[in-house]
């Protein structure tokens, strides 16, 4: 009976920072819910994309400085004011529309977004044994992406039918409860806990060393499928091309995400039986063709496009065994920095692809002054950006992959 209590407990503890990595894509994607609002209230198409790229340069910040801080403060008001300030962020969304305030509470919103699957890693660690660890942080990334997919559609209709008020409220709500749930529960058992420490030194050395650098450009401009594709422009494609209401184009992107939820266990099969060099480029290859197929204008079939960005976020997960090469060539480096460079750099994939994309379109169509005016052809053009990236992926692994070969 004692153990199933603590069993209880500890599962009741995982999902405080759980529940807060789930709801995170629900903030992160709202702008392109209310896209025609924002447009009639004045903004222009720049003016949104800013908005909506402000997340990006936000969320790689606090990446570092919250793992440092964790191991002297608690990470139970850590998280907790993360939560409360991610609630707060989205208030800007409920006045009458104004650039800079919604441009302040889109970074504040990346920030504490920012810490929330690392919060839960975190947790998770300190909770359950290393042999559990993976298990329990594998459920937890599905249960998370579980959150994306109900970010898409199902969010667009409750503002439809609720209105927009009535749902960020919500969502505020939910950060209120979450936050105080976590400052009162989360406490954390600090047995199983592994003390590192992050040095600047060693993230020199590793800035300094060819391959690390390759696996950290790697998992930046792997992200582009799920950072840039899934996360706004694509949605933005296919409203324009088919003429589908922003609730709908956000219901098929959601497919990526419904992927991604399955796609792990799988990626990790693949990659210890066919080598993780291999899969990452070969999955590269297939995003690129994916994507480029999705966005090649054919006639609108619901079943292919859905099944094709299913599989694009299938092919996504493994991205995840990047991270695995990284301990395995780690060696006389701190595992701690490595992974951390890793995750930082991964994390700067949303600012990279935003920022691109958003100047790409500039370029193309400087006299834009709204999404609408944006023509499809220019639409199509800038996503090409994203298959580009996974071909270079594809070419980065290939050089590894032999250079792993001659060295052993």
């Amino acid at each position: 009976m004692h153990n199933i209590r603590n069993c209880i407990a500890s599962l009741f503890v995982f999902l405080l920072p759980l529940a807060f990595f789930a709801y995170q894509f629900v903030p992160k994607l709202l702008p392109m819910l209310i896209t025609e609002k924002m447009m009639n209230a004045g903004l222009s198409a720049n003016q949104f994309n800013l908005i909506v790229s402000a997340w990006t340069y936000g969320v790689p910040i606090l990446q570092i400085p919250f793992a440092i801080l964790v191991r002297k403060y608690e990470i139970r008001k850590l998280l907790s004011i993360c939560i409360l300030l991610s609630g707060i962020s989205i208030i800007p969304f409920l006045l009458p529309v104004n650039f800079w305030m919604m441009l302040l509470g889109r970074f504040v919103l990346g920030l504490t977004s920012g810490v929330a699957f690392l919060s839960t890693a975190i947790v998770t660690s300190q909770l359950y044994s290393k042999k559990a660890y993976s298990i329990m942080l594998s459920l937890a990334f599905s249960i998370g992406f579980c959150g994306a997919v109900y970010a898409g559609e199902p969010i667009g209709r409750m503002i439809n039918e609720l209105g927009l008020y009535s749902v960020v409220m919500s969502m505020i709500a939910f950060c209120v409860i979450n936050s105080i749930l976590v400052f009162l529960f989360l406490r954390t058992d600090k047995s199983n806990e592994e003390k590192s420490v992050l040095s600047l030194r060693g993230l020199w050395m590793i800035l300094k060393n060819p391959i690390f650098l390759s696996l950290g450009i790697s998992n930046l401009l792997m992200s582009g499928s799920y950072e840039a594709f899934a996360n706004v422009w694509g949605a933005l494609y296919f409203r324009k091309m088919y003429f589908l209401s922003e609730s709908a184009a956000a219901g098929i992107i959601s497919y990526v995400f419904i992927g991604m939820i399955v796609g792990g266990p799988i990626a990790a099969f693949l990659g210890m039986k066919f080598g993780y060099y291999r899969v990452i480029g070969l999955s590269s290859t297939f995003i690129s063709l994916l994507i480029l197929y999705a966005c090649s204008g054919m006639q609108y079939h619901p079943m292919i496009i859905n099944t094709c960005l299913f599989f694009i976020g299938v092919l996504s997960c493994s991205q995840v065994l990047i991270y695995s090469i990284g301990n395995q060539t780690a060696g006389k480096y701190d595992l701690a920095v490595v992974a951390a460079f890793l995750n930082c750099v991964g994390t700067m994939a949303g600012m990279f692809f935003h920022t691109l994309i958003t100047v790409s379109f500039f370029i193309l169509e400087p006299s834009a002054t709204t999404h609408e005016m944006y023509d499809i052809t220019s639409c199509r053009n800038v996503l090409m950006w994203i298959p580009a990236a996974g071909i270079i992926v594809s070419v980065i692994m290939n050089a590894l992959q032999k250079q792993s070969s001659k060295s052993s």
